[in-house]
């Protein structure tokens, strides 16, 4: 990891490094994408929270702070198979 990139997450199970804590939904996943996860923007990013369940939608505009590990969820809003 580069000194730049100081913050590890998983986004669908592939690293994503990023650089502040501070983040967004969109910055988020634009990071993900940059780095080589194969989701869109427009995918609707969830935190799975330490029981495995996911937490509320991160809104694209919405403020997040991150921690190392946090884990991510981003599906395809026409995909309702991962809710059932």
């Amino acid at each position: 990891m580069a000194d730049s990139e100081k913050f590890k997450i998983t986004v669908n199970n592939k690293l994503v490094f990023l650089k502040e804590k501070e983040q967004t939904g969109f910055s988020i996943k634009k990071s993900a994408i940059e780095q080589g996860v194969d989701i869109k923007i427009d995918f609707v990013l969830s935190v799975v929270e330490k029981d495995g369940t996911t937490a509320d939608d991160i809104k694209d505009d919405e403020p997040i702070e991150i921690y190392d590990d946090q884990i991510f969820v981003a599906v395809d809003p026409e995909d309702n198979a991962w809710f059932n």
